[in-house]
Order: C-alpha cells, then sequence, then structure tokens
C-alpha cells in the first residue's frame, strides 16, 4: 500500500563492474539530471516527481576509484540539502 502511494519519488541506480572517473561523472550527471528545470512546454502532471530517496545498488561492483566515492559523497550531500535521501 504505502509503495503503491509513494513508489514514484524512489530512485533505483544498480551499478555494475569497475567504476572508475569516467563512471563518475556519468553518475553524477545522471542523478543531476533527476532534478533539473523544467522546460515551459511541458505538461507538469505527466512527469514524475523529484525524486525523495535514491537507492544506490552496489552489489555487482567488483572495485571503484576515489573519484567514485567523491561523486557519490557529493550526490548525498547534495541530496540531503535537497531533504533527499542517499542508500
Amino acid at each position: 500500500m504505502w509503495l503503491d502511494q509513494n513508489g514514484d519519488r524512489i530512485q533505483t541506480l544498480v551499478l555494475q563492474n569497475y567504476l572508475f572517473f569516467g563512471n563518475a561523472s556519468s553518475i553524477l550527471r545522471y542523478v543531476s539530471s533527476m532534478f533539473e528545470g523544467l522546460e515551459e512546454d511541458i505538461d507538469v502532471s505527466l512527469l514524475l516527481p523529484f525524486p525523495e530517496i535514491i537507492v544506490v545498488d552496489l552489489t555487482l561492483v567488483t572495485g571503484m576509484d576515489t573519484s567514485v566515492r567523491k561523486s557519490l559523497f557529493a550526490i548525498a550531500l547534495g541530496l540531503r540539502w535537497g531533504k533527499c535521501a542517499l542508500f
């Protein structure tokens, strides 16, 4: 019941394999795009709301360099100030 009502406010990001600086910028850009402003000619009622919870699944990640850790930290800080959560 709760998931039916609130599921559109949750985004899941599944990452896999070894993550490096190229992936780090893509991850940061992808998450940032979830919160970008809207174009004026779009019907807002048809869009999903901004996510309040972002679940990052690192189960399939075999390793990462420090740039990815920094990107995940930057995402967490940005979401925290935006009253969102990163798990």
